[in-house]
């Protein structure tokens, strides 16, 4: 199976050939993925099952998404799991839909994690950062900038990774910062990559 795995790995291709007008980024979809990866499976005589799971943390609720892939000649199989959380605040949704788009999101990385393919930096993603840096920075420099520092370097990767909302999340982190720490073009990037990958979150 696992050689199986490997010459399906290497032979997919599946192209980004969603665009996002609003946030400016190209994507793919779990469909695209399974829609050029199905015939490859047929080629070598192996079967994609894909299932979820819910699971409650707490007061959250998540989607388990886990893509398998089996030898039907040997019945084999290799397995990929990935999570998406529910957004009950969703606006102009049914929680229906909610729970189906999560379904697609978690999926989604649960296949790209299967078959090793790369969710983040391309030509166009690299554009995007560039652009949404120059555009972060703009929008940053009208908020307040703290006189005594709170926030550590070091611990901002982790606080930005909890980050879930532009608006409500990252602004006010950003206010928190001081003015040197602001002009930080490494501290930048991490903020303007984080926006990006909420909007892409944000729409599957």
């Amino acid at each position: 199976m696992k050689e199986k795995l490997l010459k399906i790995q290497l032979e997919l291709k599946s192209p980004k050939n969603l665009y996002n007008k609003f946030g400016e980024f190209s994507y793919r979809s779990a469909e695209t993925i399974l829609e050029t990866v199905k015939p490859i499976c047929e080629k070598y005589k192996c079967l994609l099952i894909l299932s979820d799971e819910m699971i409650n943390l707490g007061d959250r609720y998540y989607v388990k998404s886990t893509a398998t892939i089996k030898d039907i000649e040997t019945d084999q199989y290799e397995s990929a799991t990935a999570f998406a959380r529910e957004d009950p605040e969703i606006k102009k949704m049914h929680q229906s839909q909610i729970t189906g788009s999560t379904s697609s999101y978690a999926r989604k990385y649960a296949l790209g994690a299967l078959f090793l393919i790369d969710s983040g930096v391309d030509s166009d993603s690299l554009n995007r950062y560039e652009k949404e840096e120059k555009r972060t920075t703009s929008k940053y420099k009208e908020f307040p900038a703290a006189k005594v520092e709170t926030v550590k370097k070091e611990n901002l990767r982790e606080m930005l990774e909890n980050c879930e909302d532009i608006d409500n999340d990252i602004f006010p982190l950003w206010c928190l910062l001081t003015r040197p720490q602001q002009e930080d073009k490494e501290i930048g990037e991490w903020f303007s990559l984080r926006k990006s990958q909420i909007k892409d979150e944000e729409n599957g």
